[in-house]
C-alpha cells in the first residue's frame, strides 16, 4: 500500500478488497472476450478502460468482435496483439466459458510507525473469523527481558471489510479515525502489505 509509517500516507484509510479478479493478469490464461464472452484471442491495451467494464477486462477480443469494435474511428489506430491460448482450450471454446480467476484476501500486514502487527483469518470464505497478532505486545524485564506476543480474536473485521451498506454505515459513524474501534483503526489506517490466496490451488500444497 502507498504508505509508510506516519511520514507518508497516501490515503487516510485503506479497505482492502475481499475478492481480486487476477484473471487478466495470468499470462496464458483463457480469458473471455468483452463484448460477446467467448474465449479472447486478442488484447488491445489502447482499448484500457474503453468499454463498459473498467479495468483489463476491457482489453479482450475474439477476432468477429475486435473487427466490429475497431471499425469505430477512434480506435482504427489502435495495434491489438495476439494472445497465447493453449491447445487444450482452443479445442474447447465452442462448449467452454472462460471462469474468471478470484484470490481471497487471508492476512494484512500493518505499520504505524517501526512495529509491524498483523491481521490473518481463520478459515475460508467472507465468513471466517479474523484474529490480530503482535509479537511485541508486551515486554517483561528491561535489557535482558524478553517480549511477549499476543493473539486475540477479532469478530467484527468482516463486517469492516464487506462492500455492502452496513460497511458503508459503519465508515458514517467514525469519519474521524481517532474515534474507530483500535483495531479496525490499525487495520484501515495502517495496512501496508495485504496478501492474498487462491482456494482453487490450495489442494496442491
Amino acid at each position: 500500500m502507498p504508505r509508510f509509517g506516519k511520514n507518508y500516507k497516501m490515503y487516510p484509510r485503506i479497505l482492502p478488497s475481499q475478492l481480486l479478479d487476477v484473471t487478466d493478469v495470468i499470462e496464458g490464461s483463457p480469458r473471455q472476450c468483452i463484448v460477446c464472452g467467448k474465449l479472447a484471442r486478442y488484447e488491445c491495451r489502447e482499448c484500457f478502460d474503453d468499454c463498459s467494464n473498467a479495468g483489463l477486462e476491457s482489453t479482450a477480443f475474439c477476432l468477429e468482435c475486435l473487427k466490429t469494435a475497431h471499425r469505430h474511428e477512434r480506435r482504427k489506430h489502435h495495434y491489438p496483439t495476439k494472445l497465447e491460448i493453449a491447445h487444450e482450450f482452443s479445442i474447447m471454446q465452442d462448449v467452454y466459458k472462460p471462469p474468471r480467476l478470484f484470490m481471497e484476501l487471508f492476512a494484512v500486514i500493518c505499520i504505524e510507525t517501526s512495529h509491524y502487527v498483523a491481521f490473518v483469518k481463520c478459515g475460508v470464505g467472507h465468513e471466517a473469523p479474523w484474529c490480530f497478532f503482535d509479537s511485541m505486545a508486551d515486554r517483561k524485564g528491561e535489557k535482558n527481558g524478553f517480549n511477549i506476543p499476543e493473539m486475540v480474536a477479532c469478530p467484527d473485521i468482516s463486517r469492516w471489510l464487506s462492500d455492502d451498506r452496513i460497511c458503508k454505515q459503519l465508515h458514517e459513524e467514525f469519519p474521524l479515525d481517532r474515534h474507530l474501534p483500535e483495531h479496525a483503526r490499525r487495520l484501515l489506517c495502517d495496512a501496508y502489505i495485504c496478501m492474498y490466496q487462491s482456494s482453487d490451488v490450495m489442494m496442491y500444497r
